[in-house]
């Protein structure tokens, strides 16, 4: 068994942290993180014309298709530099709850301007609570999750540059 990334994703790897090498040096991210906005324009726009707002959603929403395996090496890169912005709530939680939930007008309307770097989707989910699972007994559905712990949390990110209504 291999557990290591393919040609494809070691390259993927490579490129992102060339990139991400050359613009999120340790300067340029601490005064992005000053800032009101977190992140320029020009880096998101930057971001996407390399395709990666759009690495896991499907050709036909201008994504490339690719799969989680491909994020991960993308994002690990990201962490690496510690790339600022909304790239985890437009992409991960946004662009994805669209993917898999939304309605079919619901991913023509948002996943080609995700794809494109057009728009972005902070978020803000004040008084969350974390609810902490364990895998308990295998059934007949998969595993099953028993809740074992909760706490109180908050997640905020960057600005919005539009809105979503469900």
């Amino acid at each position: 068994m291999n557990f290591g990334f393919n040609e494809e994703q070691e390259l993927l790897r490579s490129t992102a942290r060339k990139f991400f090498e050359n613009e999120c040096a340790s300067e340029t991210v601490r005064k992005l993180m000053d800032g009101a906005e977190g992140m320029t324009p020009d880096l998101w726009r930057k971001i996407a014309e390399q395709g990666w707002t759009g690495l896991i959603f499907p050709d036909e929403h201008g994504g490339m298709g690719l799969g989680f395996v491909d994020l991960v090496v993308l994002m690990e890169e990201m962490g690496r530099s510690v790339v600022p912005g909304p790239f985890f709530s437009t992409v991960l939680l946004g662009g994805l709850a669209i993917r898999e939930a939304g309605t079919d007008a619901q991913k023509t309307a948002w996943l080609p301007k995700i794809s494109s770097g057009g728009s972005s989707m902070p978020i803000a989910l004040p008084k969350l609570l974390l609810i902490f699972l364990t895998p308990s007994v295998p059934s007949s559905n998969g595993m099953v999750m028993t809740i074992c712990g909760w706490r109180p949390a908050c997640f905020c990110s960057s600005r919005p540059t539009s809105r979503l209504n469900f």
